[in-house]
């Protein structure tokens, strides 16, 4: 482009030089958003459970990978009913010793989570109860011939004593009673206390019965219950404790023992409860 300036006759020119506007660089392009980061989770991650007891259920949840997930057991105590897949149930051992923890671990696109799995010995069963005792006993006629005896004034040894009143049957005494009789039968021996040195007081105890005053009679060898009544009211001692007015209740017990020394065993347990 030509500038021209004329005046006086005379002209001047200048060249304007032209060049186009110069093109901006594009902008750059915007930076790949970053990949997704695979996560791996785990449902329960501590529970407590029982030897022998319920199974237990456990999730895992693997998200933006196809990552196969596998499981395993440290120490292996109890048992997975799978090694790989995204749920396992988990089955306690049907006993332990001592309370025992197992680490459940999930591993799958480089990620790994752990549950803890607290177990414990199953409770100890309680022992059963014994079986139940059975006396073979007449308790009628016993308590009769014993209060036929307490009806009537007598003499036992020297000492005179006269009609007391009529005894009651006592169950905890009778099984007092007739558990030593037993006892004395099959272990051979004739005595009040036992081989371990266990009283008739003792004895009554254990059977739940609390006495003010208390006495025993037993005898061995006698076949019917009139010949071991009979012995007793003719032994001063024992005819005492039948005809004393501070015994308010009775039991007695008969065991039959073939080989033993006298075969057949009594015991007669008199008692005042508190």
């Amino acid at each position: 482009m030509t500038l021209r300036v004329t005046g006086a006759g005379l002209e001047q020119t200048a060249q304007i030089v032209l060049n186009p506007a110069p093109i901006p660089p594009a902008p750059p392009a915007p930076p790949a958003p970053p990949a997704p980061q695979p996560t791996l989770s785990l449902t329960p991650v501590n529970v407590a459970l029982t030897a022998g007891g319920s199974v237990q259920n456990f999730q895992a949840t693997l998200v933006n990978s196809s990552a196969a997930l596998t499981w395993s057991l440290t120490p292996k105590v109890g048992s997975l009913s799978s090694s790989t897949g995204t749920g396992v149930t988990y089955t306690p051992p049907s006993s332990v010793s001592v309370q025992t923890t197992v680490t459940l671990k999930v591993a799958g696109a480089g990620l790994e989570q752990t549950a803890q799995i607290v177990l414990n010995p199953a409770p100890t069963p309680p022992p059963p109860p014994p079986p139940p005792i059975i006396i073979v006993n007449d308790a009628q006629k016993m308590l009769e011939a014993i209060n036929a005896v307490r009806a009537v004034g007598r003499m036992c040894g020297t000492t005179s004593y006269p009609a007391v009143p009529a005894l009651t049957w006592n169950s905890k005494l009778e099984q007092a009673a007739y558990l030593h009789s037993k006892d004395m039968a099959e272990r051979n021996y004739f005595a009040h206390d036992t081989l371990e040195g266990v009283t008739p007081w003792d004895r009554m105890k254990a059977q739940g019965y609390s006495f003010r005053a208390a006495g025993e009679n037993i005898a061995a060898g006698q076949p019917t219950l009139e010949a071991v009544v009979q012995g007793w009211v003719d032994s001063p001692g024992h005819c005492q404790n039948l005809m004393s007015a501070d015994f308010t209740e009775v039991g007695m017990g008969r065991f039959d023992k073939a080989g033993s020394t006298y075969g057949v065993y009594w015991t007669q347990d008199f008692g005042k409860p508190l």
